[in-house]
């Protein structure tokens, strides 16, 4: 049999072009893949916020939910700055909403954010205090398990020991009332020992200074209480880097910059931390 030449053979141009029609293609559904899981939705506004008597960077940084050296910059002020009553800032605490859900609770731990939806929409926005480096947050899927007003907090063994090697007092139950460090709401997950709750220190919001739970200043807690039900979904997972198509110049700390999850020390007891 004769070996076929391939000295003359011509190059079909309607396969090439096919084949270039087909990559181009495949690609823009990858690229629309990707979008699709994009933000478009922001919360927080811009507005002029004068300051009240007993301020400081930190309490409204933390009430509002804007880092304090960036608070210290936009107003061009120093980091440790005193400020006087009447005197106004600019506050910017525009955030880009990283996670998208049908209904119930997303939080967004790099950006110390949590999201209410209905519909689809983020209805509701608030920044909390998380878990600190050695003692995080834990990421996943929960559901609220409890919901209750003037919680007792069984303190957990746990903490009790940390209160030991810090030489405060150690406690092991605290009752309701202005000494509770769980404030007046308390949302328990479906992850033993982990909630949602208030605070009785508002200025540690937004903040890594818990012990795994979400921490809510005491107005926002009030608010979230009554518009969510047992059974309401938690997604608590840092998504990859959020974008938002369009978006205007935000704070670099609008945007989340987040890191893979870290896995949740095995810590979870049958009592509520704070």
């Amino acid at each position: 049999m004769r070996p076929t030449s391939t000295r003359n053979r011509t190059v079909n141009p309607v396969a090439i072009l096919l084949l270039l029609f087909a990559g181009l293609c495949g690609a823009a559904a990858s690229s629309a893949e990707q979008r699709s899981t994009f933000s478009h939705q922001l919360v927080g506004r811009e507005f002029t916020y004068v300051v009240q008597p007993g301020d400081s960077l930190t309490a409204i940084g933390a009430r509002f939910g804007v880092g304090i050296s960036t608070l210290a910059a936009v107003n061009k002020l120093a980091y440790n700055a005193h400020l006087k009553p009447a005197q106004e800032l600019h506050i910017d605490n525009r955030h880009i909403v990283p996670r998208a859900a049908d209904n119930g609770i997303v939080i967004n731990i790099p950006q110390r954010m949590l999201y209410f939806f209905t519909q689809g929409q983020a209805r509701r926005a608030f920044p909390v205090a998380l878990g600190k480096e050695d003692w995080p947050t834990p990421s996943g899927e929960f559901k609220i398990a409890v919901k209750e007003e003037n919680p007792v907090w069984d303190v957990p063994k746990s903490i009790q020991e940390e209160m030991r090697r810090e030489g405060k007092e150690v406690k092991t139950c605290v009752p309701p009332g202005p000494d509770n460090p769980l404030g007046k709401h308390w949302l328990g997950l479906s992850i033993t020992g982990y909630g949602i709750h208030g605070t009785i220190a508002p200025a540690s919001i937004y903040q890594f200074q818990t012990h795994g739970c979400i921490r809510l200043h005491p107005d926002d807690v009030a608010e979230l209480f009554p518009a969510v039900e047992r059974g309401t979904g938690i997604t608590a997972v840092p998504p990859p880097l959020a974008r938002a198509q369009r978006r205007p110049a935000l704070p670099r700390s609008s945007y989340g910059y987040l890191p893979q999850a870290a896995e949740h020390r095995a810590r979870a007891q049958a009592t509520r931390r704070q």
